[in-house]
């Protein structure tokens, strides 16, 4: 396969935001897709086990399956962590680009607080409201990075999935009564414009407006 071929997704997103979800459909774009993760290396025998001491093992384990997908030549390799910081992915993209590559990044984004706690009620994996809190916190946005906004690394901003009920409670708690039912008709525009991405694989949205970047 040619560079032209070969693509390689970072996802970026908060637990709970749906970033697996979002990464399990694109994979379905090729057959020789290779997702890849820290959270995989707690997984045994379907059951998750995690250790925060065992971490540094857990990432290296996650770049060794993403350098075993670029020796296999892998056509899509989905790298699906949360990514907050710079410094946690930027690796990542430098050995896509140096490895014929054509890397794109997927944030799925979470701005406030009253988000981030409909998000932390459905995240898995037992990670606290308070911790997502603190993902937020900690947040760095790609626009804030020279490397990700240069031209050849497509930065793709996404808002999460929320259901009809995740989008009423966050109308509750983002705005005052007065202004509910404006707020909710508005969130629903928002916060459901991402529902293609559920039924579809590929990338869609990009900054903001709905659009499609296909990975096929």
């Amino acid at each position: 396969k040619t560079s032209t071929d070969r693509r390689f997704v970072l996802m970026r997103g908060i637990s709970g935001s749906g970033k697996s979800t979002l990464a399990s459909r694109i994979m379905q774009a090729r057959n020789d897709s290779v997702i890849c993760g820290a959270d995989m290396f707690f997984h045994s025998n379907d059951t998750y086990i995690f250790n925060p001491q065992l971490l540094p093992q857990a990432h290296a384990a996650c770049l060794g399956d993403v350098l075993a997908g670029m020796v296999s030549n892998a056509s899509l390799i989905v790298v699906d962590n949360t990514h907050t910081r710079h410094w946690e992915y930027e690796n990542y993209l430098k050995l896509a680009q140096m490895s014929g590559y054509i890397p794109y990044v997927v944030e799925v984004e979470c701005n406030d607080s009253g988000l981030a706690h409909i998000l932390g009620k459905r995240a898995r994996h037992g990670v606290s409201i308070h911790g997502i809190q603190a993902m937020r916190i900690r947040w760095e946005g790609s626009g804030s990075s020279d490397l990700c906004v240069s031209e050849s690394i497509s930065v793709l901003a996404v808002p999460p999935f929320l259901t009809d009920r995740e989008i009423t409670e966050y109308a509750y708690r983002r705005y005052n009564s007065a202004r509910y039912r404006f707020a909710n008709s508005t969130l629903n525009a928002t916060y459901k414009s991402t529902s293609a991405l559920e039924h579809q694989p590929g990338i869609t949205v990009s900054n903001g407006s709905v659009g499609n970047i296909s990975v096929l």
